[in-house]
């Protein structure tokens, strides 16, 4: 009687469960061939005579370990007729998950729990699963940001916030976050009057506790509570000339 073997293909690398592996229904040396037929690459092509070969055993042997993967639900026969209906030969499907759920295993407390949903029977779709779960891969090096002279969002605005504020490094984290940000007029304008206040704070005077712009935006560091007032005769320098002061 001819007979094949058709395993379920994964990617690269073998997804074996620990409740596979500890499922005590499976002799320990069915469980390793179970594994190894898993690991086979995509264009292996063998028959029940092959593999008992490969295992280092002989047919009837192998052919006994198929049946009991088929019982504990590892393998899935299905017969294959001529095009007269005559029978043709077995087909038998080796899945990385049972159909059957597995036993409970009470000697083992740290076992995964065992898969209870049967594979799907197209290796196609199991493929189209394992690449949907695969997280994008990085191009080495990193992306690259785009480079940008001024935001999308009010530039004439960020300019003047720019040019006014009292450190001038990472303008490019800046301009995202003001673009993240997106402030109003009515929001810039508070943005202005708290600014010029704590410029006028001794631990700023002395160059000490002055954030990054980038980070003076993302935290809304112009909602920090008011330690001091503004004087009139303080100047925006050019930023928000409409404000007026406190």
């Amino acid at each position: 009687m001819d007979q094949e073997i058709q395993v379920q293909r994964l990617p690269p690398y073998t997804l074996v469960f620990n409740s596979i592996i500890q499922d005590s229904r499976l002799r320990l040396p069915v469980r390793a061939v179970l594994i190894l037929m898993l690991s086979t690459p995509p264009d292996w092509d063998f028959s029940i005579r092959g593999m008992a070969k490969i295992a280092g055993v002989n047919k009837d042997t192998m052919t006994k370990m198929i049946k009991e993967l088929e019982d504990a639900g590892y393998v899935t026969r299905e017969d294959q007729s001529r095009e007269d209906g005559r029978f043709a030969h077995s087909k038998y499907i080796i899945q990385a998950m049972p159909d059957s759920p597995c036993p409970k295993n009470s000697d083992t407390e740290n076992s995964s729990p065992c898969p209870k949903k049967p594979c799907p029977k197209n290796s196609d779709e199991i493929n189209k699963q394992e690449i949907n779960n695969i997280p994008p891969i990085v191009p080495q090096g990193g992306r690259k940001r785009q480079y940008k002279t001024a935001p999308d969002w009010k530039p004439e605005r960020f300019a003047g916030l720019w040019r006014f504020y009292p450190r001038g490094e990472n303008k490019q984290a800046a301009i995202r976050a003001w673009d993240r940000l997106r402030p109003d007029d009515s929001t810039i304008d508070r943005m202005a009057k708290a600014l010029q206040r704590q410029m006028r704070s001794k631990s700023w005077q002395e160059g000490i506790g002055i954030p990054h712009l980038a980070t003076w935006l993302n935290g809304h560091r112009w909602e920090d509570e008011d330690k001091g007032p503004v004087n009139a005769g303080d100047s925006s320098g050019g930023w928000a000339p409409d404000l007026e002061v406190i």
